[in-house]
């Protein structure tokens, strides 16, 4: 386990202090690499919403350290759990329009690029700036599998069950 997550870490040239890292794994769910996968990205994409967060929590390295290790608490129980929080992390950081549609997109067989997601979202009259989409693919880039000339798809049978869920749980039918 510890070599997967320092792989993953060395990978994205970062680092996590050695509280937070053993705080995940001593996690049940990082036994599996998928979790490992998120939970790196997760961490490794603090944002404004974040930093408003750790200020709360005080000044400095230590404020982040806890702040880290309040989101790995926070993503626990199953992966599929883990994977819908993070689907609404992502509708709530970009955009809650059209970011559940894009979410949708994965819980189909097909590979799909840039152009077939404007396609997509004229064609049923929503919004889309492309900007949305391209950073809800750098966000976290373990749920996607990236196919060369852009094209994109589900990178397992699991995340795409769950935005499967989630398109059902959240999306008017499109038909």
């Amino acid at each position: 386990k510890r070599k997967i997550l320092n792989s993953l870490l060395e990978r994205k040239k970062k680092e996590l202090s050695k509280k937070v890292i053993d705080k995940i794994l001593k996690k049940e769910e990082s036994i599996e690499p998928l979790y490992l996968s998120l939970i790196v990205d997760r961490l490794c994409k603090l944002d404004e919403f974040d930093f408003r967060e750790i200020r709360k929590l005080g000044d400095g390295m230590d404020a982040i350290e806890n702040y880290m290790v309040s989101i790995v608490d926070k993503y626990g129980g199953n992966l599929e759990e883990i994977i819908n929080e993070l689907f609404s992390e992502l509708c709530q950081r970009i955009n809650e329009t059209t970011v559940p549609y894009f979410i949708a997109l994965l819980s189909y067989e097909k590979v799909f690029n840039l152009y077939a997601i404007e396609r997509f979202m004229t064609y049923y009259n929503l919004p889309y700036e492309e900007s949305d989409f391209i950073l809800f693919t750098k966000l976290y880039p373990s749920l996607f599998e990236r196919k060369k000339d852009e094209f994109y798809s589900c990178s397992c049978d699991l995340i795409k069950k769950v935005a499967k869920e989630f398109k059902e749980n959240n999306l008017p039918s499109l038909d």
